[in-house]
């Protein structure tokens, strides 16, 4: 069985390339290889191996979004800073039902432990973008595959497609909007605003 698998964060760019703490690696993928391949013919969609002309930014976007489309499952980089193409990959695996894994261990970039945020103290924090986009979060590579070579296919119903960017609108909605003083205010009495949340539930 082929098991294509999209690549999604920093690649490192040489040996001498130090501009990030976390890339992925030749040993990332070797450990991928070495779990996966007595199962699967492994695949590795690679957005850093390409030929195609860089300075076209509409056919790069293709480019990425594609490899994200023909994937089996997306694995995102998340333990260190990343920058803006990792979210937008994982929003469009989503509205494409696709899974995500992401490694993101315990107290690193995303995935805090007592931390402060906008003047909140929690005993736990994940960042929204990397917890809600994300179907499994995992504390590494080796994990990542583990769960790979024992669950997949995954269940339909763990995978989170579309509806779950509508429900997470909804939720909020209803749980925290009155308490949010900002939004409150400006929502509460503009009809046009009204409306528009209202046609959240058409998507659920």
């Amino acid at each position: 069985m082929n098991l294509k698998i999209y690549l999604s964060g920093s690649i490192k760019k040489g040996d001498k390339d130090e501009s990030k703490k976390s890339y992925w690696t030749d040993s990332d993928i070797s450990i991928l290889q070495r779990i996966l391949c007595p199962k699967y013919d492994l695949t590795i969609l690679n957005p850093a191996v390409r030929s195609d002309d860089l300075s076209d930014y509409k056919s790069t976007l293709g480019r990425d979004l594609l490899q994200v489309y023909i994937s089996d499952l997306i694995i995102v980089d998340a333990r260190d800073k990343k920058g803006i193409g990792i979210g937008s990959e994982m929003t469009f695996a989503k509205v494409n039902a696709i899974p995500v894994i992401s490694v993101s261990p315990q107290n690193s970039q995303y995935n805090r432990i007592d931390f402060e945020y906008l003047g909140q103290r929690m005993d736990k924090w994940i960042h929204p973008f990397i917890g809600g986009l994300s179907d499994y979060l995992v504390e590494s590579v080796e994990e990542a595959a583990t769960l790979i070579i024992n669950n997949f296919p995954f269940k339909k119903a763990e995978i989170r497609h579309k509806d779950y960017l509508y429900d997470a609108m909804q939720y909020y909605v209803d749980t925290q909007l009155k308490a949010d003083t900002e939004m409150y205010n400006l929502v509460k009495d503009n009809m046009e605003i009204n409306k528009r949340i209202s046609t959240i539930k058409e998507y659920l």
